[in-house]
């Protein structure tokens, strides 16, 4: 059991790797289309559009917010004793592998939209300065500045996350679980006051009208 759970954060952690590069990915290749707009000559970017860049920043989102929204759900559970896993449920890392891990996997991302987008348009790629917005130096320069800023940022924030859901979890519990066993206290002890007042033997509710006992 313990092996399936190290197992399952490992994965979840290589997953929440793999959205955040292509999260980076996609800030990546529009910061470069905006940079090459006014350091480069012609910017290769220009001459197709960028569907796959709206689409894979969606998909990162969404996976990102997904997996947010299950990992909490776990801890709402785990605090109503419900058998959630209050566990982090997910393995990250270290800072260093965790922003190594999406810079190395946004250079490739980042290659492979722009190349869809060329073969969407219909135009051929000459050389791998073209997937880097006609500049390798500038396109590979700005793909590592953003991937590890995009790291650092998501990074940090879930580490604060896996910190904190565990008290937000409790929190957002206690704002009704007190309501409730009050409710349900009071009405236990009103229901055991009805029955032991139904279950009181009829003597004992007309004992002032018994006459003394008889003498020997």
């Amino acid at each position: 059991m313990r092996e399936s759970r190290t197992f399952a954060a490992r994965a979840a952690g290589a997953l929440f790797a793999l959205a955040v590069a292509a999260l980076s990915a996609a800030f990546a290749h529009l910061a470069i289309d905006v940079a090459g707009d006014y350091l480069l000559p012609h910017d290769a970017y220009d001459d197709v559009a960028h569907d796959s860049r709206t689409v894979v920043a969606a998909a990162a989102a969404a996976l990102l917010f997904a997996g947010a929204a299950r990992s909490f759900f776990t801890s709402v559970l785990a605090a109503l004793g419900r058998g959630g896993s209050p566990g982090a449920a997910i393995h990250v890392g270290s800072p260093v592998a965790f922003a190594g891990a999406v810079t190395a996997l946004s250079i490739p991302l980042l290659l492979a939209m722009e190349a869809l987008d060329a073969f969407a348009a219909g135009r051929d790629v000459d050389d791998l300065g073209d997937l880097f917005g006609g500049s390798v130096l500038l396109g590979l320069g700005t793909t590592l500045a953003v991937a590890m800023l995009t790291a650092v940022c998501a990074y940090a924030v879930v580490r604060f996350f896996l910190h904190a859901r565990a008290a937000v979890a409790r929190a957002l519990c206690g704002l009704f679980l007190p309501r409730e066993r009050a409710s349900l206290h009071e009405f236990t002890l009103l229901a055991r006051r009805r029955c032991l007042a139904g279950a009181r033997p009829a003597p004992a509710r007309h004992a002032a009208k018994r006459g003394p006992p008889t003498r020997q």
